[in-house]
């Protein structure tokens, strides 16, 4: 699994299927194209991140397995990153011009997400890290359909994928403090994280169709259980509610 998750296999299933779900909720049917591409260019922002990581000996005793064979295999991250930004951009090039510059905002966002570009990376601040990556995640999706999604539905969405990411902090609270960086998980028990993350999946789930919003709640039951909150499930989440929606 450490490899898979490497080479960022779960986070571009996860954006996939985030994308499709928001296309479901609005279109009632999925350009499986534009979610295909927004997996390919998920993989290759993830695998640029992970594979462009240094640690020095303080990080390394705290490092996960997926990072160390991402350091390991770092040359391959970067191909793969190449190889997957580069079908990404062809997906959406041949979908519409414009939607060529998202791999370039991507790129860019990462940056500054995880490098000193400014005065420190954007992922230090607290309440900005869950943010960032669950709003940056709506709005690229909204972005991939100009003026299609409601607000609503961007903002619904945006919430479910922050308190996804609030909750996938929690397998780094070592790697994070030890990297500099403290996180709102670190900063709470496990049931004040479930309740907090609970509540905002309430919040979306009154913006959403009663399907998907069931759907997300019923499946977010489990998080109760502390082996439950890990990346595997939180990405696999939503290709089962997409599913039950389908279904229903």
């Amino acid at each position: 699994m450490a490899l898979l998750t490497a080479l960022g296999i779960p986070a571009g299933l996860y954006i996939a299927s985030i994308v499709s779900l928001m296309q479901w909720v609005v279109f009632k049917e999925v350009n499986g194209l534009i979610s295909m591409g927004a997996g390919f260019l998920a993989i290759s922002i993830y695998t640029f991140h992970r594979s462009s990581v240094t640690v020095d000996a303080s990080v390394k005793e705290h490092l996960q397995s997926r990072h160390l064979v991402a350091l390991r295999h770092r040359t391959r991250c970067i191909a793969l990153s190449i190889v997957s930004g580069t079908l990404a951009c062809s997906v959406f090039i041949a979908e519409h011009a414009l939607l060529g510059v998202l791999p370039l905002i991507g790129f860019a966002s990462i940056l500054l997400y995880g490098k000193p570009i400014l005065k420190a990376p954007l992922r230090t601040i607290p309440i900005l890290k869950p943010l960032m990556v669950g709003f940056g995640i709506s709005f690229f999706g909204c972005c991939l359909f100009p003026w299609s999604f409601p607000p609503d539905i961007v903002l619904a969405f945006g919430i479910i994928c922050t308190a996804d990411a609030f909750l996938c902090d929690v397998e780094d609270i070592a790697f994070d403090q030890a990297c500099g960086c403290t996180t709102l998980a670190s900063k709470m028990h496990h049931a004040t994280r479930v309740f907090t993350a609970m509540f905002f999946y309430g919040v979306a789930a009154i913006l959403l169709p009663i399907d998907v919003g069931v759907g997300f709640l019923a499946l977010s039951i489990p998080f109760f259980w502390q082996r439950f909150i890990n990346r595997t499930y939180i990405d696999v989440r939503p290709v089962l509610i997409l599913l039950l929606a389908w279904l229903a």
